[in-house]
């Protein structure tokens, strides 16, 4: 199984819909070309399509995205995050690679029955390769099953 990486919707072609199941409007093309133009939150997509063959089985949506957790913490005042950023600039900002849906929850993922699994296993060492090209701090595989079939 071989696993093609796309930086644009547009250059994935029909196998994309195809695989994308008709309950998840967010792996569906149009709304990801949707978010692709907007520019929202400065994401770098990956689209992920595993073949067995020329035969598409799989895709995978992610994405690359600097992730600012001091924004989410509420409880730590914010001057106190700018003063520890005074002394370390990056302190609760990551670079990361998420594969899943940045504004809700859904299976980023999806194959042909019975292939759930194998696409798993082919798609993660691509992540992991991006991630590392892209240096990002962490990899988060988000709202998808896990078997150990």
């Amino acid at each position: 199984m071989r696993v093609d990486v796309y930086d644009s919707i547009e250059r994935v072609g029909p196998a994309w819909d195809a695989l994308a199941p008709r309950d998840r409007i967010g792996l569906e093309s149009a709304h990801l070309r949707a978010i692709e133009r907007s520019g929202v939150n400065r994401i770098q997509p990956f689209y992920l399509v595993a073949r067995e063959g020329p035969a598409a089985i799989g895709i995978a949506y992610s994405f690359l995205v600097e992730m600012d957790f001091g924004f989410l913490e509420k409880k730590l005042p914010r001057e106190v995050l700018q003063t520890l950023r005074g002394w370390h600039p990056g302190f609760m900002k990551a670079r990361m690679l998420e594969c899943g849906f940045l504004t809700g929850l859904g299976q980023a993922i999806a194959a042909r029955e019975g292939q759930l699994s194998g696409v798993c296993h082919a798609v993660a060492p691509e992540l992991e390769r991006i991630a590392r090209d892209a240096r990002a701090d962490l990899v988060l595989v988000r709202d998808t099953p896990y078997s150990r079939r």
